[in-house]
C-alpha cells in the first residue's frame, strides 16, 4: 500500500506537468495513461480501469509493467504519422447522440476532442472537428438561457388580465403611469467585419466627426402621450431622474 501511495504521488506530479503543455494528441493520450494508472494504484481493478478508459486489459497491464520498471519515462505517447483514424459509422451516431442528449452543457471542439479520445481512443485535429460535426448533422449556434421556473400561461394571464386592472385602479385614483427610457445614437458609423478582396486591407474613410446624440423619452399610459428631449450631453443618472423637472416639460407633467 505504501508503494502504491508513492506511485500515485509521482503520477499526480507528472500529470500536473502534462497539463501545462499544449494539448497535442500525444499529450492527451499520455494524460489518459496517467489517469488510468492513478485509478489502478488507488484500488480499482484492471478490468474496471479498462472499461472506464475504453482500452484493453492487456494494454493496462503493459502500462503498469513499464511504469514500475522505467517510471514516468515510459508513459509519453509517441506521435503517430499518417492520417488520423476514422470513427466507425456506429460510433459516429453514438457521438452524435451523446452531444444531442447532453444539451445542458456547452460543447466546443476541444470538449468533443477529449470525448473522442477518452471514449473511442480516436483523435481528430481540433481544426477539422467543426467540419466533422457538421457532417454528422450538428450545427454550431448560440445557446440561450431558459428560465425553468417560468410559467408562460400564468405570466400571459397576469399581463393580459390582472395588470390592466392594476393600472386602471391607479389611474382612477389620480396617478399617472409612465414608461421611461433613454437611447444613444452615434453620429459616426461603427466598423465591423466585411467581405472583400483576399489579402487587401479595407480602409473606410473617417471624417473625424465622432459624436453622440441622446434621447430621453417617456410614454404615458392611458393618454398615449409621449414626452421626449434630444440632447448632445451625456445622459447620467441625475439627468434621467430629473427629466420631468426640466422647464419645457414641468408644466405639462404637473
Amino acid at each position: 500500500m505504501m508503494k502504491n501511495a508513492e506511485y500515485v504521488k509521482k503520477l499526480k506530479v507528472y500529470l500536473k506537468e502534462l497539463k501545462k503543455q499544449e494539448l497535442t494528441p500525444s499529450v492527451v493520450r499520455t494524460i489518459i495513461r496517467v489517469k488510468a494508472l492513478i485509478a489502478y494504484y488507488k484500488g480499482l481493478s484492471i478490468t474496471t480501469v479498462a472499461q472506464c478508459y475504453d482500452v484493453h486489459e492487456k494494454t493496462i497491464k503493459k502500462w503498469i509493467k513499464y511504469f514500475e520498471i522505467q517510471g514516468c519515462d515510459s508513459l509519453p505517447d509517441i506521435e503517430r504519422s499518417g492520417r488520423p483514424a476514422k470513427l466507425p459509422e456506429d460510433k459516429q451516431q453514438e457521438l452524435k447522440k451523446i452531444i444531442e442528449e447532453q444539451d445542458q452543457r456547452i460543447w466546443v471542439a476541444r470538449h468533443v476532442y477529449v470525448l473522442l479520445v477518452s471514449m473511442f481512443n480516436i483523435t481528430y485535429s481540433v481544426k477539422y472537428l467543426p467540419e466533422f460535426l457538421r457532417k454528422l448533422g450538428l450545427t454550431f449556434h448560440k445557446a440561450i438561457h431558459h428560465l425553468i421556473k417560468k410559467d408562460s400561461e400564468k405570466r400571459r394571464k397576469w399581463i393580459q388580465e390582472q395588470l390592466p386592472l392594476i393600472y386602471k385602479k391607479q389611474i382612477d385614483e389620480g396617478w399617472r403611469i409612465f414608461y421611461q427610457d433613454e437611447v444613444g445614437i452615434q453620429t459616426e458609423g461603427t466598423l465591423g467585419y466585411t467581405w472583400g478582396a483576399k489579402g487587401q486591407k479595407i480602409e473606410i474613410k473617417n471624417y473625424g466627426r465622432h459624436g453622440r446624440m441622446n434621447i430621453i423619452g417617456a410614454f404615458e399610459l392611458g393618454t398615449g402621450c409621449f414626452y421626449g428631449v434630444l440632447t448632445s450631453f451625456k445622459v447620467n443618472a441625475h439627468h434621467y431622474k430629473t427629466f420631468y423637472l426640466s422647464p419645457q416639460t414641468r408644466d405639462e407633467n404637473r
